[in-house]
């Protein structure tokens, strides 16, 4: 019985010392908050706040898609909420972590149904809402673009509105329909973010 009990032991103690190992080496273990962001965390939060926060584990290789198929506005911002939660996401991978856009994470985000008017020209906004004051997010989405976002279009959503290439903000790719792309673009590894 003892012979049992020690050789149960002995087994159980390698167990734990190859697991601790692999998990040293593992790529995907968990990493701590970067320094910075745990004084940031504690000083605008509360002393202890970074021991109840847990931060993003994997940074590299990441890739994000985002569905931007909504006429919501942010309240406090007066832009686009999606279009919004989409800077906000670029703006934490590369400030918060040192990650770098196209190296260490991917964004793209795809413009249908709603949230079609957030890739259009001021012009062709004016001219489909009946306003003159222009998009109100052109110059966000042109910012997101410009620092390596890929954004698309949904043709079928351009279909239903009557609007053609040019009514598009520069640099806006186009996709035959935004929802069939959403799932592809998962079928390709990327993570489905609706804001």
């Amino acid at each position: 019985m003892k012979l049992n009990k020690y050789i149960l032991l002995l087994v159980a103690s390698s167990l734990m010392t190859v697991a601790q190992a692999s998990s040293k080496d593992d790529d995907d273990a968990p990493r701590p908050c970067p320094s910075q962001v745990i004084e940031n965390m504690d000083s605008q939060f509360g002393h202890g706040t970074s021991l109840l926060t847990t931060c993003t584990q994997k940074r590299s290789e990441v890739k994000d898609v985002f569905a931007w198929n909504s006429a919501g506005i942010n309240k406090r911002k007066k832009l686009a909420q999606q279009v919004h939660v989409t800077r906000n996401s670029v703006n934490n991978y590369e400030k918060l972590y040192g990650m770098k856009i196209n190296k260490d994470f991917e964004v793209i985000a795809i413009g249908y149904s709603g949230g079609g008017r957030w890739l259009l020209t001021d012009e062709a906004y004016n001219r489909t809402y009946g306003v003159s004051t222009g998009n109100p997010t052109a110059a966000l989405t042109q910012s997101l673009i410009e620092r390596g976002v890929t954004v698309y279009m949904c043709q079928n959503t351009m279909r239903g509105n009557g609007w053609v290439t040019s009514d598009l903000l520069p640099g806006v790719k186009m996709v035959p329909s935004g929802a069939v792309a959403v799932l592809d673009f998962q079928h390709q590894g990327y993570k489905y973010i609706l804001p």
